[in-house]
């Protein structure tokens, strides 16, 4: 996979057994305890009128956000949201592929020093330590080499990356986002796409949160200011998938 910034040791693919979802580890503040986090899509409310865009293979992009094994372990394996999740960016990941889309991954470097942690450190502690295992970008869903992994430093991916730079000299856009967490990272891209003219598509049942009540307010706020947001099935109808 190509790197464009630096990753400290990289992503690792996982065996399945470790979909972030072993029940070892340490719980940081910026994470939930290993295991603890499920809910039912039947919970989640897409909302009926967002961004009036129309998405186009020709100009999309598709960045799976933060499915790290450090954020990813906090969600109850083989259930809902993750299983749905991981299920649907593989299907999304399939199709990018197929159609000769640019596919980005963002992923936090770990073992962050004070300084490059920032103010990050006092809301949430150290993060992610300096450990390949918990670098890893979760298994089923691994880069591919034709992939670029973009190093995450801050809530949205265009702080401090090649984000902007990769999608303009690809003449791309529009930008799918899928991955974790709604409303943080995903919530705080999508701003930022739209502050430099990049229309941002968030795929409602590709994405999860700490909660039903987070993920509905993430999309809802979203809706009103920043991205249109679709279903998996609607995604692939608009990528031609079939």
């Amino acid at each position: 996979m190509r790197r464009r910034t630096f990753l400290r040791s990289g992503s690792v693919a996982l065996p399945a057994v470790a979909l972030g979802l072993s029940t070892t580890g340490t719980a940081h503040a910026d994470v939930r305890p290993t295991g603890s986090i499920a809910y039912p899509f039947s919970a989640i409310d897409v909302p009926a009128k967002s961004a009036p865009w129309t998405l186009e293979t020709d100009r999309a992009a598709l960045l799976v956000h933060d499915m790290q094994h450090y954020f990813v372990k906090a969600y109850a394996p083989h259930t809902d949201p993750i299983g749905t999740v991981l299920k649907n960016i593989r299907s999304l990941l399939d199709v990018a592929h197929a159609r000769g889309m640019p596919v980005l991954y963002s992923a936090q470097p770990g073992g962050m020093t004070p300084e490059q942690r920032g103010l990050f450190g006092q809301l949430y502690g150290p993060g992610m330590p300096d450990d390949d295992a918990e670098r890893a970008i979760v298994d089923p869903i691994a880069p591919m080499a034709t992939d670029t992994v973009l190093t995450k430093w801050k809530y949205s991916e265009f702080f401090r990356s090649e984000l902007l730079e990769i999608l303009r000299n690809a003449n791309r856009d529009q930008l799918i986002i899928v991955g974790v967490y709604a409303f943080s990272g995903i919530t705080v891209t999508s701003a930022d796409a739209v502050q430099n003219d990049i229309q941002a598509f968030i795929v409602s049942d590709a994405v999860a949160d700490y909660t039903a009540a987070g993920h509905n307010q993430a999309l809802a706020w979203c809706a009103e200011r920043t991205a249109k947001i679709l279903t998996t099935k609607s995604a692939l109808a608009a990528l031609g998938s079939s």
